[in-house]
């Protein structure tokens, strides 16, 4: 009922548009709050842009498909952005992220979670992830840290100057850290 609510607010307001950045399963556009709101929007002459949904590339994955909604996708792009890496015995290679960072070093020790591993820890699921409450501080200062998964704030928190994630999701895209860091896929990442 808040999204019928804010509709009547913006309707009520004199808006020209509404741009609603929700998207869920298709749902009939009778039943539909969204679709509701938007259609008493579109017959005072405003027009309502939604979000079409992230549950693609599947048919009939769109959402919000009553034909008085202008539907919204997103696309994707045909570059990556990539991280040049260099591992000390001359193996280059490179992985996925979008890096601002100015090391203050050409090179840096590496090690990995398995290497950092706290010894008074008794997680064995969590092994090779990187979390504080999992890793040796002392073994992480100072080195970019290999790990299955985990936490970029915790390895900055720990004094760790980068990190190289093993992992075969998010490959396609590209994210800020708070650190410098890079995606390989898990065969790179061994």
């Amino acid at each position: 009922m808040d999204i019928m609510a804010a509709f009547d607010d913006a309707i009520q307001d004199g808006a020209d548009m509404i741009s609603l950045s929700v998207g869920g399963p298709v749902s009939d556009s009778f039943n539909d709050a969204i679709a509701i709101g938007s259609f008493h929007a579109m017959k005072k002459g405003i027009l309502t842009s939604c979000a079409a949904g992230n549950e693609g590339p599947a048919l009939a994955s769109v959402g919000n498909v009553a034909p008085w909604i202008l539907t919204v996708g997103a696309s994707g792009m045909d570059r990556q952005f990539r991280t040049p890496l260099t591992i000390g015995n001359s193996i280059k290679t490179s992985g996925i992220s979008v890096n601002t960072f100015t090391p203050k070093a050409r090179m840096y020790p590496l090690t990995s979670a398995a290497q950092a591993w706290n010894d008074s820890v008794q997680m064995p699921d969590a092994a090779g992830y990187c979390f504080v409450e999992t890793l040796d501080k002392n073994k992480v200062k100072g080195k970019i840290v290999l790990c299955k998964g985990g936490s970029d704030s915790d390895i900055k928190e720990m004094g760790g100057v980068g990190m190289i994630v093993a992992s075969d999701d998010s490959l396609d895209t590209g994210f800020t850290l708070v650190l410098p860091a890079a995606i390989v896929n898990s065969e790179r990442g061994a």
